[in-house]
């Protein structure tokens, strides 16, 4: 008996042949529990699916053809064939980084070599030149065991380094040969109590003046003749040795030689007497000049036997010299009366006063040296000159 609309259901709901489950995802049991009295298979022409158009009557029925199978040919005979493949090798290994380049880097410290590097230096570069204080830091002791003696500080050592070397150590670093060698003779002298900061400073002095010479002679001879200074710069424009030659052309003699040397004897005094470098400044056609002239007439007229007429001594007549000469007796207003006197032969002192020139104005020499005639006008001799004691640099 038909139920409902196209539905077809018997008595015992036992499907027909035709019939279909109204759910095939869930068993007839448990539909019926969910559905009771519904049926679990029936027809539902409204929901069946469509079948697929048959062929038009006359056509061609479409047939896939059969694949065949391909069979690889030969490479062309002009293609080469490729070699074998080599053996696989691991990639070089990269460069290890540079431990000594870290934000902070520890001197002295040698970075460990990853395998198949080679060995690293230690991190030498990575650190700052050291400064005379740290140099001495190792050697300052509480105490000396030699009654008496006093190790120095190290504001003591450095003092007395830059006492000996002066404006080197700025311009050079205290990495510089010579600066460092000052540095060690100081730490040396001090670590075995050799005595106070004056003692140390002349031993130091004495085993060094040589080097000392030899710097300050080449920074001269490296020095601008044109450079303007004020009496306070400290470049090597401005300040170092002063030549002290004869009169060009002149012969040589064992007196001329003596003034000389007492000339310069007397200028060193002079520096270490006032405290700082003997300055240049402006002579000719001011007050200043008369003014000395005046001073040297009354020195002759006071001591006449001090200025003989003597052929050997003197073979250009005697004067009586200012020492230093009075160019070299800045700062301005300068000085009249000099330091000394010093009984000289006329052109010789004429030479003296006349070389101030090639200085600039403002110039600040810390030692007078003997001189000889060069490319560059007169120049520090070859041989270094023992100055008995440090120049003094001043302020």
């Amino acid at each position: 008996m038909a139920v409902g609309v196209g539905v077809v259901i018997d008595a015992h709901y036992a499907p027909d042949a035709a019939a279909k489950p109204i759910n095939p995802y869930v068993q007839c049991p448990q539909w019926q529990e969910i559905h009771p009295g519904w049926p679990c298979w029936g027809n539902f022409p409204e929901i069946e699916e469509p079948t697929l158009p048959g062929a038009v009557p006359g056509a061609p029925i479409p047939t896939v053809p059969t694949p065949q199978p391909v069979t690889p040919s030969a490479p062309p005979s002009t293609t080469p064939a490729s070699p074998p493949a080599a053996a696989l090798t691991p990639p070089p290994p990269r460069p290890a980084p540079d431990p000594c380049k870290a934000i902070v880097p520890v001197p002295g410290y040698v970075p460990p070599a990853l395998p198949g590097h080679a060995p690293n230096a230690p991190c030498s570069g990575s650190q700052s030149p050291h400064t005379p204080r740290e140099l001495i830091e190792p050697y300052v002791h509480p105490a000396c065991s030699i009654p008496g003696i006093r190790i120095l500080s190290p504001e003591q050592v450095h003092d007395v380094v830059t006492d000996i070397v002066g404006p080197l150590e700025a311009e050079l670093g205290s990495d510089d040969p010579y600066v460092r060698s000052v540095i060690d003779e100081v730490n040396s002298y001090n670590k075995t109590c050799s005595g106070g900061k004056d003692v140390i400073e002349d031993l130091v002095w004495n085993d060094t003046r040589d080097q000392w010479y030899n710097y300050y002679r080449e920074r001269f001879l490296k020095r601008n003749k044109q450079a303007e200074c004020d009496g306070k710069k400290r470049t090597k424009d401005c300040e170092g040795l002063v030549a002290v030659c004869y009169k060009q052309g002149e012969p040589v003699t064992p007196p001329l030689t003596a003034q000389r040397d007492e000339y310069i004897t007397g200028v060193n005094s002079y520096i270490r007497q006032q405290g700082y470098p003997a300055i240049r400044i402006p002579v000719k056609g001011t007050p200043l000049e008369r003014s000395a002239r005046r001073a040297a007439d009354q020195e002759r007229r006071n001591n006449p036997a001090k200025y003989p007429t003597d052929p050997v001594r003197f073979p250009n007549g005697s004067v009586a010299g200012h020492v230093p000469d009075t160019a070299w007796s800045g700062p301005l207003p300068g000085k009249g009366q000099p330091y000394k006197w010093a009984a000289l032969d006329s052109r010789l002192n004429s030479s003296i006063g006349g070389q101030a020139g090639a200085y600039p104005q403002g110039y600040r020499a810390i030692a007078f040296v003997p001189g000889t005639w060069g490319a560059t006008g007169c120049e520090p001799a070859d041989k270094p000159y023992p100055l008995a004691v440090p120049p003094l640099y001043g302020p």
